[in-house]
């Protein structure tokens, strides 16, 4: 895969006892994809809002350091 900035996520999720379904746009942190990495995002959902935590690791196991 080529180089490439990373993109928006939607999220489209429903709330217990909802009829209809919620769309939420993740804004992921704006870095350049590298080949050769692994890139992970945890999601932290609060009431309030999601927020996507990046990690970053190298397919093989090596030690990696990216600035995100």
């Amino acid at each position: 895969m080529p180089p490439q900035v990373s993109k928006s996520v939607v999220l489209t999720y429903t709330v217990r006892g909802a009829v209809t379904s919620l769309d939420y746009t993740i804004r992921l942190p704006r870095t350049m994809w590298k080949a050769g990495y692994k890139y992970t995002y945890a999601l932290k959902i609060t009431p309030t809002e999601i927020i996507a935590d990046p990690s970053v690791s190298a397919w093989d196991g090596s030690a990696v350091v990216v600035n995100l």
